[in-house]
């Protein structure tokens, strides 16, 4: 997966290992606790190669994490299923999400880092099926990106059994879908055939992608 987001300005010393704890709770937009969600960091002052830290909130929404000193970093949570995308990339970021920002400090032991999401964002689906035959079509990718600003965008596979489901925020919004001999694929709007989807919260559609092969060379020439 492939995000263009806030970028860190500079290396992580590797010496840098002393661990920091870290606890709080994830909130939705009414206040309530939201279980289930995945709390991760967002360094922003340093570069960091592998895989963050991350957490999941119990049922009383709470998580607890221990991480590298990674100085000032934003503290994040995610839950896509229920329209809470990862905003990590520009493309997810929202408005309305207030993600606390702490130094993480050598030793510190930080208590009530609490985050407080927006309104969910509408939810988009599909599955991605080979249009002669049915099937699910392997190694399929998605990119989403934003038309007003084409630098940010996110790419990744769709899984081995073709559907993904992504939160997308209120701004326009362009999907395309390519395989491994196939025709890529671009989404049009049924109505407009602007080519572009833009979601309200209360958006749940779901899409039934066909991908075609291209011609033959022989046929073409016929």
């Amino acid at each position: 997966m492939f995000y263009v987001a806030f970028c860190p300005a500079v290396l992580l010393p590797q010496n840098q290992e002393e661990r920091v704890s870290l606890a709080g709770h994830v909130y939705n937009s009414n206040g309530a606790p939201l279980a289930g969600a995945r709390v991760f960091l967002f360094p922003l002052e340093a570069a960091v190669e592998g895989p963050l830290p991350a957490a999941a909130t119990g049922e009383d929404g709470s998580y607890h994490l221990t991480s590298p000193a990674f100085g000032k970093t934003r503290i994040c949570a995610s839950l896509e299923r229920l329209g809470y995308p990862d905003t990590r990339g520009k493309l997810f970021a929202s408005p309305t999400d207030h993600f606390p920002e702490v130094v993480l400090a050598r030793g510190a032991e930080l208590e009530n880092v609490d985050i407080h999401l927006g309104p969910p964002d509408g939810l988009i689906e599909g599955t991605v099926i080979d249009k002669n035959t049915g099937a699910i079509v392997p190694f399929a990718r998605i990119t989403l990106r934003w038309p007003q600003e084409p630098s940010v965008f996110m790419s990744a596979g769709i899984s081995s059994g073709g559907h993904f489901q992504y939160a997308l925020p209120n701004r326009p919004i362009s999907i395309e879908i390519t395989a491994p001999g196939y025709r890529p694929w671009t989404y049009s709007d049924p109505s407009s055939h602007a080519h572009f989807i833009q979601l309200r919260s209360t958006d749940h559609p779901s899409l039934k992608i066909e991908l075609e092969r291209p011609e033959p060379a022989s046929r073409r020439g016929s």
